[in-house]
Parts: C-alpha cells; sequence; structure tokens
C-alpha cells in the first residue's frame, strides 16, 4: 500500500460525519483482509447509529478512529442536549 493512496487529515471536510465518508471513500478492498466496519455514532437507546465498511487500502486506521470518536462525541452531546 502506498503512503500517498491513504486519506488523512489534508483531504477531509469539517462536519465529522463527512470526515468519516470522505476518509472511507470507496471502501475498495483488493483481499478480504483489507475489509473492514467501524460502528459510527451515538442511539439515544444506546449503541452506534450504524456500521460502516472501510478498507485498510484507502484509508488510514487511527486518522478514522479520530473522525468516528469526534462524530460519536458529537452525536451523544445532541442526544444529552435533547433529553433522550
Amino acid at each position: 500500500m502506498a503512503a500517498s493512496a491513504v486519506r488523512g487529515p489534508a483531504s477531509v471536510p469539517e462536519d465529522p460525519l463527512a470526515q468519516v465518508r470522505t476518509l472511507i471513500g470507496d471502501a475498495a478492498c483488493r483481499s478480504d483482509e483489507q475489509c473492514r466496519t467501524i460502528a459510527v455514532g451515538a442511539k439515544a437507546c444506546g449503541g452506534p447509529e450504524a456500521y460502516l465498511a472501510w478498507s485498510t487500502q484507502r484509508t488510514d486506521e487511527k486518522t478514522l478512529e479520530a473522525a468516528v470518536a469526534a462524530y460519536s462525541r458529537r452525536r451523544l452531546d445532541l442526544v444529552a442536549r435533547g433529553g433522550r
């Protein structure tokens, strides 16, 4: 995997969910070993909003995890402020 193929923070928008989707891109894999899923967001009743597929071929794991954590914190804050 070439380092230039991995998406990093320079190519992502400000909205946390848009960052996550931009980092994931098309999630193309060359082998099953490159395929992953990540829990995203938060529901009022607990658990994630969704699971998104992503590829180690296209996405840097630590950058993606940071973007997902930012989005999930934002969702938890919205849930708490909404009294749910």
